[in-house]
């Protein structure tokens, strides 16, 4: 369970101000700037994770062996998220529950798995089920997430 909610995690993106002057990539930026990096970007970044839309919930099983800084939903260091362990017992308990109770399907049969590479100009959301991303304090989608839940009958 822990490698399907670590793949359908929706991080923010953080912003800070830096107080010395750095170089990043051939740049040099002032102290001051106010710089931001979205982490959703980081997290699909075929380099760390190669085919990064599709649904490899592995891809979370042997972590240890890459650099742990490349899938931080919940930021990382000293002033990380403190937030960070309830919210991943919550959606644990949360999803275990509805998984135990619920066959989980799409909103209508035949959809594609709704997952889209933004960094494609030829992957367009066609389809009114598919989520629209949005950024408000954190990342959710604008149109809701449609799907139906079928009872199990044990």
């Amino acid at each position: 369970m822990n490698m399907i909610v670590k793949l359908n995690l929706i991080p923010l993106c953080y912003f800070f101000t830096n107080c010395t002057r750095l170089f990043l990539g051939g740049f040099q930026i002032p102290p001051g700037t106010s710089l931001g990096f979205c982490i959703i970007a980081m997290g699909t970044n075929p380099q760390h994770f190669p085919a990064p839309f599709e649904f490899k919930p592995e891809r979370f099983e042997n972590r240890n062996s890459s650099n742990p800084y490349d899938y931080i939903p919940f930021s990382a260091g000293p002033r990380n998220c403190i937030g960070q362990k309830f919210a991943m017992m919550e959606l644990k308990v949360t999803l275990s529950k509805i998984i135990r109770h619920f066959n989980i399907l799409p909103a209508v049969d035949g959809l594609s798995t709704g997952i889209h590479n933004p960094a494609d100009r030829g992957d367009k959301i066609d389809n009114p089920y598919d989520a629209r991303l949005g950024f408000f304090l954190t990342l959710k989608s604008v149109n809701g997430l449609y799907i139906r839940l079928r009872r199990r009958i044990y």
